[in-house]
């Protein structure tokens, strides 16, 4: 059998043997060159045991000093074997370990036993700390050894890689207990449920252990569909599925929105799935289809009251156009026929002239603007303003109004002034005429 395929307890008795063989041959000196030869033996089975690994082996003396040590401790400690051969074992070991350490090792050294090294620190000869765990064996009884054989094994990384684990579980673990949208665990094969966080135990109404005994197919209202989405994420890893109807315990079916993924756990496919409740955001969707659905139904209705309204418009263009023209026909063939056979000499020659004017232009929109409450003109001061516009003086509107100049030109400066025109030069006839 190849050295490396023998086992520790194999090797220690191995080296029992060994050492009853050099027990015996030391008595001759005739054999001293054999006794040696056999030390080494012993020696490079340990050496060639161990020599590929972190793990090392070491032989105490009932008072704790190293008697022996194989070359492999120098990959998992740093040290050679000649730096440690006679020192006090317990001195790298961690001070907090230190006291329990001897603790067992002196209950160690009182029974004919194995036992299992608890997790130890031990310091590096570069200062830092690996952890080891091992086995111990007593032979301080037996006369070939005269020992404590211990077998210790680097498992710095695995703690290390514990740790991280733990934390990222821990960090897990919060945030599956702390997301709004229900988290739904489940074996990929079997389809039984392994984990719920407390947002699916209520959005589905059953308990965490209720939910543990169900399946997959135990809450979606759609089985085939659900199905080819478990086949489809299994194949092709993340999927999203805007919406998928589930069920809840009481029966109620109800619309959801699905993001699946797939991962290894313990050695089995798991498929998890973020489950979110998306009913208010349907009903949501439906409300703003009805009253889309309006809007476009008034827009219809709008555009057909507009074409109705402008048709009406058109209507009351015609209409009105067609009343100018009447009342110019009007008054070009009766009115002013009328006032040219009562125009006289004098004065009311003049104001029949004005009246002629006035009917002339009927439908101008001078006494519109000029009778608009932001100019805020008094009946007067309107009846002034429409002469001025025709060119009249002042002697003549007094002479026509039967009142003196001096009120003509009072009335003059409060129409300037209501008109925005007070200490300017816009000569007030033109304005006039403008409007």
């Amino acid at each position: 059998m190849d050295d490396k395929d023998r086992t520790v307890g194999a090797l220690i008795k191995e080296l029992g043997v060994l050492r009853q063989k050099i027990a015996e041959l030391a008595k001759s000196d005739v054999e001293r060159s054999k006794v040696e030869e056999l030390n080494r033996d012993y020696k490079e089975s340990f050496r060639v045991a161990t020599e590929d690994s972190t793990d090392f082996i070491l032989m105490v003396t009932g008072n704790g000093s190293i008697d022996y040590i194989t070359d492999s401790v120098e990959k998992s400690l740093g040290y050679k074997t000649e730096e440690l051969i006679g020192k006090d074992a317990f001195e790298f070991v961690h001070p907090d370990d230190r006291r329990h350490v001897m603790d067992d090792f002196n209950c160690l050294t009182r029974h004919l036993c194995v036992r299992k090294i608890p997790v130890v620190r031990i310091s590096h000869k570069d200062s830092s700390e690996h952890i080891f765990e091992g086995m111990a064996q007593n032979f301080l009884d037996n006369p070939s050894l005269r020992a404590i054989v211990i077998n210790c094994r680097d498992i710095t990384a695995y703690k290390k890689a514990e740790k991280e684990l733990q934390e990222n579980e821990e960090k897990y673990h919060q945030l599956f207990a702390t997301v709004s949208d229900a988290i739904i665990v489940f074996d990929a094969d079997t389809k039984t449920f392994l984990d719920v966080n407390e947002a699916a135990e209520k959005l589905y109404g059953y308990t965490r252990e209720e939910f543990l005994r169900l399946r997959q197919k135990d809450i979606t209202a759609e089985p085939d569909k659900s199905d080819y989405s478990i086949r489809k994420t299994l194949n092709e890893g993340l999927e999203r599925i805007p919406l998928r109807y589930h069920k809840k315990k009481d029966g109620m079916v109800f619309p959801v929105e699905i993001a699946a993924g797939k991962f290894i756990l313990k050695g089995h496919k798991v498929i998890c799935v973020v489950v979110r409740d998306i009913t208010e955001r349907i009903k949501a969707e439906e409300a703003l289809k009805t009253y889309a659905s309006k809007l476009e139904s008034q827009r219809v209705a709008l555009e057909q009251k507009n074409i109705a309204l402008q048709e009406i418009i058109a209507q009351i263009e015609v209409e009105k156009n067609k009343t100018k023209e009447n009342v110019l026909a009007n008054i070009s063939e009766f009115i002013l026929p009328t006032l040219k056979k009562l125009r006289i000499k004098g004065e009311s020659t003049r104001y029949i002239t004005l009246v002629e004017r006035q009917l002339e232009q009927l439908t101008s929109s001078f006494g519109a603007r000029i009778t608009q409450r932001d100019k805020r003109l008094t009946p007067r001061e309107i009846e002034i303003s429409n002469m001025i516009k025709e060119g009249f003086t002042s002697k003549e509107i007094s002479s026509l109004l039967n009142v003196s100049c001096q009120t003509i030109e009072k009335h003059r400066k409060n129409i300037r002034k209501k008109l925005g025109i007070s200490h300017k030069k816009t000569n007030l006839t033109s304005l006039l005429k403008k409007l």
